[in-house]
């Protein structure tokens, strides 16, 4: 039978088509080679279909592989054609192999045809990344073929998304050749397999007959459609058809009038034509939006002119269908994190009662996210950190700060330390979630307020009961306003709000430092505390005892101190220092002191207090000596 001849005839009555996702995908060019070694073939050249077989016949690179190392011994390693001495220099061709989404597969069949021999003249196998390399090729033309690892699912492809056709002299004439050059290897040669599809559906006459025995015939439209399988309905009107190449399939039966209910797998969708063969509508569903809890899925049927035909859809959890989610769009919940999701859509004619449904693939597995938080002031010398929320168990997260808008150079860790180039500005934090087989994303925290600026304030006069306090506040943001607050080891002082605070007895003992709290417009509020300068001490003021004259002895009396308190003793004539001791507290004007005022000045120190000083008042004018 002419197959083309008859495709033309039955696909005025054909009442569907499968349309399978996309084919073999070129990928970025490699050069790795592949770490097992290359097998010659020297046989095999592809062959036309028995009509009567119910399936393509297309070479089976394993089984020819098997079959060449049981007959030379070899699994591994270079060995010629039988009979024949490979000319030397010889050229190569490598690669890399990949699976579907991408993902580098190993144990992958890689053949390379001659076309000038009509033999296969080599077979290897990729390596764990998926790298083949195909050496000691003669120069020439050779069409390149991949086939998945042994038990996978995985269509037979050749070089530049070509499928191997029943009519196997077409094909090989046609197919795409990669041209080998002595001394040279040809690199880049990827390629990605994807699954095979998958057709069932059942047939049935007036709505209840079935026709047991009659053929559903396949054609794979390639550069004009090519017959290559059929199935045979069964009792109950059911057929199946399995191991379909990547592309646009049309089906025909052996009479007309029927009603058919088919669905494809997530690789085989399913399609509308009229009596010429020309698709008017493909049912390929896919799903758009992103898989994450509170977005929103779309599914789109597919392509084409959907008038004339009633869609339904029905949203998939892990392929289990979800109540009550039969609308084109679904909203992700809670329910759904770590499941894939998938929709079923339905597209059935009127006239005839057909229908034809399709399912897409699935989506990644459903994440949770959160918006993130900053904690921290946005004040400079502040450290902010970034706080994800609660997001899939499992996420690994990495974060970019941002300032105004733009990015920080550098700034990628979970915490961040406010420099003063950063005054003024708003801070904010993305943190991206990544998880295997999850979408990767992005949540982004609100802005800060702008970034205070300040140095610290500072307290200037001596800890001591009736001393002065007075405030200096330090470098702010311009324009700032300013509150003061003194604290009594750490508590408000009740009234104590101004630049200046006179200690008093309430304060002995305890530590007194200033909170100064600075506010503007816009941005973040900062309160500051003054470091301490100590306890407060009680320091009474010292007085010199005796008669000011030469030889006579003059004694420092401290007034009342904190109790524990040590004391060292200067003392002066006119401002000058004349004697100093830390273990005495007298002294004796000589001749020199004769008419100038003695003065004592007396340091206490005490551990954990300031150390403070105090002058008595200056004596009369030291009288000379008598007699």
């Amino acid at each position: 039978m002419d197959h083309e001849r008859s495709a033309a005839r039955w696909l005025g009555h054909a009442l569907l088509a499968a349309v399978l996702a996309a084919g073999l995908a070129a990928l970025a060019p490699g050069t790795a080679r592949a770490a097992g070694a290359t097998e010659p073939f020297d046989g095999g050249a592809l062959s036309r279909p028995d009509p009567s077989s119910g399936a393509t016949t297309v070479p089976d690179l394993a089984s020819i592989a098997t079959s060449r190392s049981q007959r030379t011994g070899t699994r591994h390693g270079l060995s010629t054609t039988s009979g024949t001495t490979l000319p030397s220099p010889t050229g190569a061709i490598t690669g890399r192999v990949s699976g579907p989404e991408g993902k580098s597969l190993a144990d992958a069949y890689v053949g390379a045809y001659s076309r000038a021999s009509e033999q296969w003249a080599q077979i290897v196998t990729t390596d764990a990344d998926g790298a083949y390399s195909l050496n000691g090729l003669p120069a020439g033309s050779y069409v390149l073929c991949f086939q998945g690892p042994d038990g996978s699912d995985l269509a037979r492809e050749c070089w530049s998304n070509e499928p191997i056709l029943v009519d196997s002299d077409r094909f090989l004439a046609n197919a795409d050749a990669i041209r080998v050059w002595p001394g040279r290897t040809v690199t880049g040669r990827n390629a990605q397999l994807e699954l095979t599809g998958r057709i069932t559906g059942y047939v049935t006459f007036a709505g209840k007959t079935v026709r047991e025995g009659l053929r559903v015939s396949a054609y794979l439209r390639h550069g004009g459609w090519h017959w290559t399988t059929y199935a045979l309905i069964d009792a109950d009107g059911h057929f199946e058809l399995t191991g379909l190449f990547p592309g646009t399939w049309a089906l025909s039966l052996d009479q007309c009038c029927a009603t058919i209910e088919a669905r494809g797998n997530s690789s085989a969708s399913l399609a509308w034509i009229d009596w010429r063969g020309r698709v008017l509508a493909t049912v390929h569903p896919s799903v758009s939006g992103t898989p994450v809890v509170g977005g929103l899925l779309t599914a789109k049927p597919g392509s084409g002119r959907f008038s004339g035909l009633a869609l339904s859809y029905q949203w998939l959890r892990d392929g289990v269908e979800i109540p009550q989610a039969v609308g084109r769009t679904y909203r992700v919940v809670g329910e759904d994190v770590d499941a894939e999701l998938s929709v079923v859509v339905t597209s059935s004619r009127s006239t005839d009662n057909s229908s034809q449904t399709g399912v897409s693939r699935p989506t990644r597995r459903v994440a949770r996210t959160d918006t993130p938080n900053i904690q921290g002031s946005a004040q400079t010398g502040s450290t902010l950190t970034a706080v994800p929320g609660e997001w899939t168990d499992g996420t690994s997260f990495a974060y970019t700060w941002y300032a105004n808008g733009r990015a920080i150079k550098g700034a990628h860790a979970a915490e961040y330390v406010v420099p003063i180039s950063k005054a003024g500005k708003r801070i904010r934090v993305k943190v991206t979630g990544t998880l295997a087989d999850h979408p990767t994303l992005s949540r982004t925290s609100a802005s800060s307020a702008r970034v205070m600026r300040w140095t610290g304030p500072l307290v200037t006069g001596t800890p001591a009961v009736g001393t002065t306090l007075r405030a200096r506040r330090g470098t702010w943001t311009g324009k700032a306003s300013f509150h003061y607050q003194w604290l009594r080891d750490g508590a408000p002082i009740p009234a104590a709000t101004r630049t200046t605070y006179r200690l008093t007895t309430d304060d002995l003992g305890t530590q007194v430092t200033l909170r100064v709290t600075g506010t503007r417009s816009g941005y973040a509020t900062v309160a500051v505390d003054s470091e301490s300068t100590g306890r407060v001490a009680l320091a009474g003021g010292p007085t010199v005892m005796g008669v000011a004259a030469v030889g006579e002895d003059l004694t420092a009396d401290t007034g009342l101190w904190t109790e524990g308190t040590s004391f060292s003793y200067e003392w002066l004539a006119n401002g000058r220092l004349v004697a100093a001791s830390s273990s005495g507290n007298g002294y004796r004007p000589s001749a020199a002191d004769a008419g100038k005022r003695i003065i004592v000045r007396v340091t206490g120190t005490l551990d954990g207090y300031a150390t403070v000083t105090r002058t008595s008042p200056a004596t009369g004018r030291v009288a000379g000596a008598t007699g």
